[in-house]
């Protein structure tokens, strides 16, 4: 049996690699981008370009968040035609498995 520590546990969960994060975890880092939104409005099915907080900037924010977190780079039409978190995470899930 193979043991894994907290220390490997927690190597695996920061690494740069979708595999080991879920859809919950990146809604959270997709919240982190937004300032006067509360974190409680972002879900899977949330349509984010519906908030009123949504705008060219945090576009930019979240590109280069699942750039830094996750090595995927989200292309502008990616990003223009998501409408949901959902949407967006598989497209980075896509293209983080190859």
């Amino acid at each position: 049996m193979i043991s894994i520590t907290p220390i490997v546990l927690n190597e695996l969960m920061s690494s740069k690699n979708l595999k080991y994060m879920n859809i919950n975890e990146f809604v959270k880092k997709f919240a982190e981008q937004f300032d006067n939104t509360p974190e409680s409005i972002f879900k899977p099915e949330t349509r984010f370009r519906d908030l009123e907080e949504w705008d060219s900037m945090i576009a930019l924010a979240v590109m280069a968040m699942t750039d830094e977190q996750y090595d995927v780079r989200i292309t502008p039409d990616e990003m223009t035609n998501s409408q949901t978190i959902d949407e967006l995470y598989n497209i980075i899930a896509s293209k983080s498995n190859g």
